[in-house]
């Protein structure tokens, strides 16, 4: 008796632990992840240390260079006082900025940097930011696999059409009062105005009570949320609603 009792006392910790995992948010390396303690170095070495950390989604920040092409840098002023060159702002070409080291040690990563790594790794997912502009996310390959911040409406339809694997509208929610007050107007058999489904927003800490509600309401049906510390952060947040799917972290370990 005392044997059945421990087989169904596991049986029910091993169910309680199994739904837990499922309830875990997806996490995704904010800016290539924390490596070695620095943050948010868009880095190839970052993107290595998440994947080895067993997270399968990657976001970039993406910017142009003066050839056109995407690299991964939050932005110039920021790249260039990371590479030692503060004070800078504008743009440079690419072969100056694959010469370059991030704090004197880490890679900057190219549009063909991020699909080698995607080729070696095909369970791994890129989230992009800053750019959203279809005719320039259209350099980037595996595009099942490549989810997008959208900036604009416009881009936002746009980029579905293109087959990206998910798009994600970067705004607040707020400037759909005015479509869904359109909506009420219309007569049943008008056609209703689009509205995007998934959403990104942004949350203070570790997720406050008082602030995400304002974000988490009734237009989307999922949501990809930024940024926390770490997996237990996430969890914490992915709890105040079912629809948030994804969440940033930055340390990625």
């Amino acid at each position: 008796m005392k044997d059945k009792s421990h087989i169904v006392l596991m049986s029910l910790m091993v169910l309680f632990l199994a739904s837990c995992s499922h309830n875990h948010p997806a996490y995704i390396a904010h800016a290539g992840g924390c490596i070695d303690g620095v943050f948010y170095t868009n880095s190839l070495e970052a993107i290595d240390h998440a994947i080895s950390c067993g997270i399968k989604i990657v976001e970039l920040d993406l910017v142009l260079t003066t050839d056109g092409d995407i690299v991964a840098a939050h932005d110039w002023p920021s790249f260039h006082a990371a590479t030692g060159h503060k004070g800078d702002s504008c743009a440079i070409c690419t072969s100056e900025f694959r010469a370059r080291k991030i704090h004197g040690r880490y890679t900057p990563v190219t549009a063909a940097m991020i699909d080698s790594v995607m080729v070696a790794h095909p369970d791994i997912y890129l989230m992009t930011d800053k750019i959203s502009d279809p005719g320039i996310l259209q350099q980037l390959p595996h595009r099942k696999r490549i989810m997008v911040e959208a900036f604009t409406l416009h881009d936002y339809f746009a980029l579905k059409k293109m087959g990206f694997y998910k798009v994600f509208y970067s705004q607040s929610p707020e400037p759909y009062q005015s479509v869904l007050a359109r909506r009420k107007q219309q007569s049943s058999d008008t056609p209703a105005p689009p509205v995007p489904e998934r959403y990104t927003f942004w949350v203070l800490g570790e997720g406050h009570r008082d602030n995400t509600p304002d974000y988490v309401s009734a237009y989307g049906k999922e949501f990809a949320v930024f940024a926390v510390p770490n997996r237990h952060a996430a969890d914490s947040l992915a709890a105040l609603d079912k629809r948030i799917k994804y969440v940033y972290i930055d340390e990625v370990e």
